[in-house]
């Protein structure tokens, strides 16, 4: 079944936000976690900031894509080594990390602008935060981005990090038309595609809601 109307795809996705799927997220509040998925369910970020970026430049107007890639350039191995260095235990995960020594570190990839994105957004539009996996021109894996209603119409927003042969940052914006509920592919308008395919994770769980949420309706 794959869902056309960007409304109802905004209407599950929240209801799937609502049930607490660690990959859809529609808002971050103070006190919430982002799991890195990389490390099933054992590392997460605690947000301990929600105006975290009101500190750094850059940050005054509009979608702040650029500033966001050129503070997550992609330094996961320097990531990892900060979870080792100053990462905290609890009964939920075996480490967690404050979000905002992220920032300041300037540590991360995608999820981490992706994060960064959300909360710059959340209190201006109507947005959300996805991880799943990707197919672009050059690499495929897992990775995060964002869906999020710009002037009326729901788009998918990717802080991506720079192709090779491109000389400058590209920030990619398509418009969202579909999403596949067997597969969980989000689809964009072709037109827009660049060669990118998106897909959420933990489809499982979601197809878990779905069919409780079937049952409800009969």
């Amino acid at each position: 079944m794959i869902l056309t109307d960007a409304g109802k795809i905004v209407e599950f996705l929240n209801r799937v936000a609502e049930k607490e799927v660690p990959v859809v997220k529609n808002r971050l509040n103070l006190g919430s976690f982002v799991v890195l998925t990389k490390f099933d369910d054992k590392r997460a970020y605690l947000i301990d900031d929600q105006k975290v970026f009101e500190k750094l430049p850059g940050f005054d107007n509009g979608l702040p894509l650029e500033t966001i890639y050129h503070i997550f350039t992609g330094r996961t191995k320097e990531r990892e080594e900060l979870f080792e260095a100053e990462g905290k235990s609890s009964l939920a995960y075996e480490l967690f990390l404050p979000f905002s020594r992220a920032v300041e570190e300037e540590v991360g990839g995608c999820l981490e602008r992706s994060v960064l994105l959300q909360l710059t957004q959340q209190d201006k539009r109507r947005s959300f935060y996805l991880s799943g996996r990707g197919i672009f021109p050059n690499t495929r894996g897992g990775h995060a981005f964002n869906l999020m209603e710009i002037d009326g119409k729901w788009q998918v927003v990717d802080v991506k990090q720079m192709e090779p042969k491109e000389d400058k940052f590209k920030p990619y914006v398509a418009p969202l038309t579909g999403f596949n509920l067997a597969t969980g592919e989000i689809h964009v308008d072709p037109r827009f595609s660049d060669g990118r395919r998106y897909w959420l994770g933990r489809i499982g769980e979601v197809k878990d809601y779905l069919e409780l949420n079937l049952c409800k309706r009969r």
